[in-house]
């Protein structure tokens, strides 16, 4: 994609305007190219999907799968137990979100695929991880297959990735990060609409850690009873709410 940008460019000033258009075409023009230079390869490096329909601002996806990758699902074990989902944007003038597929192993991460996306709606995402599944190896996930999936999942707090992922791979279990947990918490305890004064927001950060990190299920339970009877958390019904939520869905998040 390094020509990207001049080639929307040059695109733009000869056809009438239509952002989402002159931007999938020319990307799709470049992934053509790119995937007739891998086609010599016994693995698919590059898959590309057209717009679904041939109007302004039609969502188009992208997944890939290098030779290297593909070995990593038959020959790394890691790649059929817990891998890692993660979403980045903001890197482009397009806000393009970029899917990195990964699996954890004592040598560090080890990339399993990487999805890209116009968008990060259920829809557009649910495309890109089935056309993900058709260039994955037959034994990918370390023999576990295309469609059983790994074992398990951890991602963000993405309702559309979560829900997505289910969809997909339906008998994986779902983790939410203990990194994106607590981050997304801190933000909203600093969002004005929480309702959270300045000298509570370290006292409900200091207690979702404390549930995040109970060691046993007993001491779960204990902390979200002295919590729920604390007379800070009983002033703010916004805090209890988001608590709640989050409670019952604690088998995706207790460490």
């Amino acid at each position: 994609f390094e020509k990207l940008e001049d080639e929307v460019t040059a695109y733009n000033k000869i056809v009438e305007a239509d952002a989402g258009r002159a931007y999938l075409q020319k990307y799709t023009a470049s992934l053509e190219d790119k995937q007739n230079q891998y086609s010599q390869w016994q693995e698919h490096a590059y898959f590309w999907s057209k717009p679904v329909q041939q109007q302004c601002k039609s969502p188009y996806v992208l997944a890939i799968v290098t030779p290297l990758m593909a070995r990593a699902h038959r020959l790394v074990q890691q790649a059929g137990e817990l891998i890692f989902c993660d979403a980045t944007a903001s890197l482009d003038r397009l806000n393009t979100p970029v899917y990195i597929i990964s699996a954890a192993t004592a040598g560090g991460a080890i990339p399993l695929a990487v999805g890209m996306t116009s968008g990060e709606d259920i829809a557009t995402m649910t495309q890109a991880f089935e056309i993900l599944k058709t260039i994955l190896p037959s034994d990918a996930f370390f023999g576990r297959g295309v469609q059983l999936g790994p074992m398990g999942f951890m991602t963000d707090d993405s309702a559309s990735e979560y829900q997505t992922l289910k969809a997909t791979w339906p008998q994986a279990t779902l983790f939410l990060c203990a990194f994106h947990f607590l981050q997304s918490t801190w933000q909203w305890l600093w969002n004005s609409t929480s309702g959270v004064s300045s000298n509570d927001r370290l006292l409900f950060m200091s207690m979702v850690k404390q549930l995040l990190f109970a060691k046993t299920p007993d001491e779960l339970l204990a902390t979200k009873c002295r919590i729920d009877n604390d007379v800070h958390v009983q002033q703010n019904k916004k805090f209890r709410n988001r608590l709640q939520s989050y409670w019952e869905r604690r088998e995706e998040w207790c460490v």
